[in-house]
C-alpha cells in the first residue's frame, strides 16, 4: 500500500519540484529500496526511526519542516492515502491561496464526515472556480498543507497531538468554530450521530462523557488564552476533493477513485 500511495502523491508534484521527506517507522529496513523506487528522481531524505508511534511521528514531521530551509510552503502527509492523479492543478491554486495569504491552511481531503455529522453544521465561507468549490471547515486530519510562518505560530498547539489530544479538538482551537458547543448538551449527545438522527435514552446516557469529550474539555482549558486571544486561522477544502483517505468509511465523495487506483 505504501509504494502505490506514494507514487500517486509523486505523479501530483513532479511538476512542483517537490522534496520529500519520508519518516520510516514500523517500516521494516529491507522496504527502503521498493520505497525510494516509488519517489521516480525527486530530492529527497529518508530518516528511519525505531516504533516511536503515530503522535511522536507526527512531532517529527514537525520538527523536520521547521528546520529545512527548502521550502515556505510545507506538507504533512500521512501514508494511508491516495491522490488523484488527473486533478494536479489545484495543488497550484492551493499554494497560491497560502502565499496570498487568502488562507493559512489547505487540505485536499473532502472528508464524507463533513456531510455526515451535526458536528460540522456551522457557518462557512465559499469561494467558487470553474473546477472546484473551496470552503472553510473548522477541522480536517493530519495530512495538511500551510506555511513555515504558519507552523511556527501554531506549533505549540500542534504539539498537543504528540502528548495526549487528537486531531478535531486541536484544530478547531485555531479556526475557532465549535469551541464552545460542547457545553450545549443536547449536541453533546448528538455530536457523532447523523444530523437527521435524535439519540435515544442509551445513547444519551453512554455519550455523554467518552473520551473524546474529556480530550475536548481538556484542550479547551489548557489552551483558552490561544482560543480567547489568538487570530483566527482560515482552513480551505476543496469540492471535490483531491485525495481520499482509504478508510471505508472516509472515502471521499464525488470522485471515482477505483478509476485513478487502475490509473497508477
Amino acid at each position: 500500500m505504501i509504494t502505490w500511495w506514494l507514487k500517486s502523491m509523486v505523479k501530483c508534484l513532479w511538476a512542483l519540484k517537490a522534496k520529500f521527506f519520508i519518516i520510516a517507522d514500523w517500516i521494516p529496513k529491507e522496504w527502503k529500496d521498493k520505497i525510494i523506487q516509488s519517489l521516480w528522481k525527486c530530492d529527497y531524505e529518508y530518516i528511519y526511526t525505531d516504533h516511536i508511534g503515530n503522535n511522536w511521528t507526527y512531532g517529527k514531521q514537525i520538527e523536520i519542516l521547521l528546520n529545512q530551509n527548502d521550502s515556505e510552503i510545507v506538507y504533512f502527509a500521512e501514508d494511508d492515502y491516495l491522490y488523484n492523479i488527473f486533478d494536479k492543478e489545484w495543488w497550484k491554486e492551493g499554494i497560491s491561496l497560502l502565499k496570498n495569504k487568502k488562507a493559512d491552511f489547505i487540505s485536499l481531503f473532502d472528508h464524507l464526515a463533513i456531510y455526515k455529522n451535526y458536528l460540522h453544521k456551522y457557518k462557512k465561507d465559499f469561494i467558487i472556480t470553474e473546477n472546484k468549490i473551496r470552503k472553510t471547515e473548522a477541522s480536517t486530519c493530519l495530512t495538511f498543507m500551510t506555511t513555515k510562518k504558519t507552523l511556527k505560530e501554531t506549533k505549540k498547539v500542534f504539539d498537543l497531538y504528540t502528548r495526549w489530544c487528537w486531531d478535531y479538538p486541536m484544530r478547531t482551537i485555531l479556526t475557532k468554530k465549535n469551541n464552545f458547543r460542547l457545553f450545549d448538551v443536547d449536541y453533546n449527545y448528538k455530536l457523532w450521530l447523523p444530523w437527521n438522527k435524535k439519540p435515544s435514552l442509551i445513547q444519551k446516557l453512554l455519550k455523554n462523557f467518552p473520551y473524546w469529550t474529556v480530550c475536548f474539555f481538556m484542550s479547551r482549558i489548557y489552551w483558552a488564552k490561544y482560543i480567547l486571544f489568538w487570530k483566527k486561522y482560515k482552513l480551505f477544502i476543496p469540492t471535490p476533493s483531491i485525495t481520499t483517505h482509504l478508510e471505508s468509511d472516509d472515502i471521499a465523495p464525488l470522485i471515482h477513485w477505483d478509476d485513478v487506483f487502475r490509473k497508477l
